[in-house]
């Protein structure tokens, strides 16, 4: 097989092949994100460059052993076995988990999905898949339990997520809780970073820890950081600004626009939806605690209108249902 199509150089703000196809950052998988944390840009060209080389020689080693066993059972007239396959795994990739970079899986990803642009499903794609498999096996292994829910209801489709919640509330007393407080720490830690890395993931995460905060009794939460706002006066002025913005837009769809707009920027300064929400929630706590007159209730319903406008717009971010007018 030609090694060459594993042989990156960096082109702009993706990566190139050396037959010139353009690879776009995929998604990384979810898991990856879980166990290795989000990738800071400063680290990113020389985790990609680490990523690209260890799979260039994982797959050579991987193709030169299927080379070797394909001719000794061509000779034998025997086929390969599948233990075959798992001790070339062991061999090649098994020792390399640990120093692994955070953009393998990923950069695989790319890989994958341009070999897939070009018809090309062949003996590289395959290794490919053989190591994405191996290695997404072994990270599951030591994930908490918590984390192994969470990727189980990340891969439900929508429709699904609330028999996924309910499955994961009858393996224990306080499990679906801590699924909840898994999430909401993931997507703590992913909104600290500069720029987001992952929209569509953070988008399904905050969609998620919606749906769990709906489900979960009240009296069960009692204790549990839900916001990272313990008081109004710890919601950041730009959050509080862009709410106020919006309760004075009259329209359903500009607000819309207007949040799906803000959160998609990718600078600093973009509106980041977890804590987005979590603001709005601040805001509301407050507004019921001090139970004003009936204007206050006019603007605690437009606050409510501008939080489901922000679940319609990840939903749309996140795969899980597109955005109609």
């Amino acid at each position: 097989m030609d090694g060459r199509v594993l042989q990156t150089r960096r082109g702009g703000r993706g990566c190139v092949l050396s037959s010139g196809v353009g690879l776009r950052r995929s998604r990384p998988p979810v898991i990856t994100t879980m166990c290795r944390g989000s990738m800071r840009r400063r680290d990113e060209k020389r985790m990609m460059e680490e990523s690209a080389t260890l799979i260039d020689t994982m797959t050579r080693e991987m193709l030169q052993e299927l080379f070797v066993g394909s001719a000794v059972n061509y000779v034998t007239e025997g086929e390969a076995l599948q233990d075959e396959v798992s001790g070339m795994l062991e061999r090649v990739v098994g020792p390399r988990i640990d120093e692994m970079p955070a953009a393998v899986l990923p950069m695989i990803d790319a890989y994958l999905e341009a070999l897939n642009g070009h018809g090309d499903n062949g003996e590289t794609a395959r290794i490919l898949q053989l190591i994405k498999g191996f290695v997404l096996e072994r990270l599951e292994d030591t994930l908490p339990e918590p984390m192994r829910c969470l990727q189980e209801i990340m891969d439900a489709n929508r429709d699904d997520r609330l028999q996924k919640y309910q499955e994961i509330a009858e393996r224990g007393e306080s499990m679906l809780l801590d699924v909840y407080k898994a999430c909401a720490g993931l997507i703590q830690t992913l909104e600290d970073e500069d720029e987001i890395a992952d929209l569509r993931f953070l988008s399904k995460l905050c969609l998620i820890k919606c749906e769990i905060d709906s489900i979960i009794p009240p009296d069960d939460l009692k204790g549990v950081v839900r916001n990272r706002f313990t008081e109004i006066g710890g919601v950041l002025e730009y959050d509080s600004g862009f709410l106020k913005e919006l309760l004075h837009v009259q329209d359903s769809m500009k607000r819309i626009s207007l949040i799906k707009m803000s959160i998609e920027k990718v600078d600093e300064n973009s509106i980041r939806p977890g804590r987005f929400l979590d603001c709005i929630a601040a805001v509301q706590k407050e507004m019921l605690e001090t139970q004003g007159d009936s204007d206050d209730q006019a603007v605690y319903h437009r606050i409510q209108d501008v939080a489901h406008e922000t679940r319609k717009v990840l939903e749309e971010l996140s795969g899980d249902l597109p955005l109609t007018p």
